[in-house]
């Protein structure tokens, strides 16, 4: 088999398309992904916003609304939904009787 001087430029743009590719997709490990970055606040009005964030409790959902009075009176007021007759079969076409121009 004879390669020409274009076959075989071609042929290496190819290996190393799909070397770097390779690299891409499957050298990389977690661990070079994981990126830590820890800064001082910038302004005054971060560092008051990272302070009262860490005030804050978490959330905590025990329960105790559902024996809340204000939860037992609560009523359902749902409205009933009546049937309504359907339409024509077609709604995009030509009603009987009417004549249309083009």
């Amino acid at each position: 088999m004879n390669f020409s001087k274009k076959n075989l430029i071609t042929a290496a743009i190819v290996i190393i398309v799909v070397g770097v590719a390779a690299y891409f997709l499957f050298g990389k490990s977690k661990s070079d992904e994981i990126v830590t970055a820890v800064s001082a606040p910038g302004s005054e009005a971060e560092a008051t916003f990272l302070g009262l964030a860490t005030e804050l409790d978490t959330v905590n959902f025990a329960g105790t609304i559902f024996t809340d009075p204000r939860f037992t009176s609560l009523r359902d007021i749902h409205t009933n939904i009546t049937q309504e007759p359907t339409g024509r079969r077609d709604p995009f076409a030509p009603l009987s009787g009417v004549i249309t121009t083009p």
